[in-house]
């Protein structure tokens, strides 16, 4: 599926030293510890950012992250030496904190291996999903939370198999939130390893079923060249 298209709103290739997004030129916080990497990597070409626990990517609040009753698709690249400790999680992304009476939406590891995409209104879950399989350790593995129309799918490596699928009819999405990457809250540990090529879309569901995983960088369409920009930091 295209890397960048209309429906980006946010591409990190987390390739160079300051950050910045590719798709919209969306100012990008640097948090903590965040160390650039080229070691280990997904494949040649990428490079990645090491999280000792303490850093994380924040950006401003923006509608481009709302997908109400949107298709969409929040895919990345993650690598772990070790799960959380018990009764504890991890976070990839998240819109909004994960804290009693707060609304978000997430994707985390928990304690067990096994990884969640929850949306949360301030009192119920609207849905949560879970893999069946366990996130394996020391290896690069691709991530994917996407809705097409009212089913939704958490690809593990492509499959489903090893993800999980629901469905939800509603339109609820947190508002005014902060997104970050790395970081949640609540009984959030703090991320602690490798992440490559985060991006959001909104307006498009990626896929809807089982794919082989792209091993490269996510490049512009044809039709949608990278825009021009000047980042801030």
């Amino acid at each position: 599926m295209a890397g960048y298209d209309k429906y980006t709103k946010l591409l990190l290739h987390c390739d160079s030293s300051p950050f910045f997004d590719s798709a919209l030129g969306k100012v990008v916080t640097v948090n903590g510890n965040l160390t650039l990497t080229s070691s280990p990597q997904v494949s040649a070409g990428f490079g990645d950012f090491a999280d000792t626990g303490t850093g994380y990517f924040s950006f401003s609040t923006s509608t481009d992250f709302e997908f109400d009753a949107n298709d969409f698709t929040v895919d990345l690249w993650a690598q772990m030496a070790a799960y959380p400790g018990s009764g504890y999680s991890k976070t990839f992304y998240s819109y909004g904190e994960h804290v009693t009476g707060g609304t978000f939406f997430d994707i985390q590891i928990a304690a067990n291996g096994t990884i969640t995409m929850t949306n949360y209104n301030g009192s119920g879950y609207m849905y949560q999903l879970q893999t069946t399989a366990t996130f394996p350790l020391a290896q690069w593995n691709h991530i994917a939370g996407v809705r097409n129309g009212n089913n939704l799918y958490l690809f593990l490596n492509g499959s489903l198999v090893n993800g999980a699928s629901g469905t939800y009819a509603g339109s609820y999405f947190p508002t005014g939130q902060t997104p970050i990457f790395g970081f949640g809250a609540s009984l959030d540990v703090g991320f602690v390893g490798y992440l490559d090529e985060l991006r959001i879309s909104n307006g498009i569901a990626r896929w809807n079923a089982p794919f082989t995983s792209s091993t490269s960088e996510y490049k512009a369409t044809n039709k949608y060249p990278f825009p021009p920009f000047n980042p801030t930091f």
